[in-house]
């Protein structure tokens, strides 16, 4: 069984002038699409993307961590008063 990394390398080796004009015509057509893009569609693109990618996108990552910063910080003081309480209870 190749990697993927083989199989790239595979059909770059067995690609045939037809074919790279081909690429070459579909990347151009790409590109050109990618240029006019409005702001809101390259937005959309690249959220979808990250969904695709990391399952979650980057507005979410950060609204995710701030939460869990303050849920921590809530544990840890809760945590310290339980431990104070109990050994005040122990010492008494």
């Amino acid at each position: 069984m190749k990697t993927a990394a083989e199989e790239v390398v595979d059909r770059g080796a067995t690609m045939t002038p037809n074919k790279c004009v081909e690429f070459q015509v579909c990347l151009s057509v790409t590109e050109s699409e990618a240029a006019i893009w409005s702001k809101d569609h390259m937005h959309q693109v690249v959220n979808q993307l990250e969904r695709e990618i990391y399952g979650i996108i980057w507005n979410e990552r950060m609204w995710f961590m701030e939460y869990f910063i303050i849920r921590l910080i809530d544990f840890e003081a809760r945590w310290k008063a339980f431990i104070v309480h109990q050994l005040q209870k122990t010492v008494k």
